[in-house]
């Protein structure tokens, strides 16, 4: 698929140092996966995406990787510890002047 090629040249140029863009392809992965019923490969990319934003010292990517695995702890069944972690990712970003991202599942 597309996404999967755009995430290759994404992280073969993580490999090379230049990190932009990194944690979002793996979200956008994550999503993938998730939409798709795999669980564990979508906490994986997330995972990945965790390890990109701390290298990069990111922390606005932490926040969005935060915010992403609580909608999907949401929508997969987990509706408690998924607010929970939306809500906590939400003060994150308000704390530090982050906007929401379009994506997010207001629901």
């Amino acid at each position: 698929s597309d996404a999967r090629r755009l995430t290759a040249q994404v992280l073969r140029r993580a490999r090379e140092g230049e990190r932009l863009g990194e944690a979002i392809a793996c979200r956008a992965m994550a999503l993938a996966e998730s939409q798709a019923g795999r669980i564990a490969a979508a906490e994986r990319w997330l995972d990945r995406a965790d390890r990109s934003a701390t290298i990069r010292g990111s922390v606005r990517e932490l926040a969005l990787n935060y915010l992403m695995r609580g909608q999907l702890m949401r929508h997969g069944g987990d509706a408690q510890r998924g607010e929970s972690a939306v809500q906590g990712a939400l003060a994150r970003m308000k704390a530090v002047g982050i906007g929401l991202p379009r994506w997010l599942d207001r629901t």
